[in-house]
């Protein structure tokens, strides 16, 4: 499945790689690559993952986290199986 970003996702993934750069010197650039394995792995499993609930205050996830941030996805109805 192909993975992309809403333009605006875009410009905030920028913004918070940057702003983890500035906190701690390589901690942007392991965000942006961390954040690019995470797609690759939708991209070959579109199933993988914990699911969203909006009524909920966070989204399942896993692991410790070294930035807060969590990785959310939508199907659009071309890419459905």
């Amino acid at each position: 499945m192909k993975v992309g970003f809403h333009p605006a996702a875009d410009i905030e993934v920028h913004a918070a790689a940057a702003h983890y750069e500035s906190r701690v010197q390589g901690l942007g650039a392991e965000f942006v690559e961390e954040l690019e394995r995470q797609c690759a792995l939708l991209g070959e499993h579109p199933s993988v993952g914990g699911r969203y609930d909006a009524g909920k205050d966070e989204a399942d996830c896993d692991g410790p986290n070294r930035v807060e941030w969590a990785v959310l996805c939508a199907v659009l109805a071309e890419h459905a199986a």
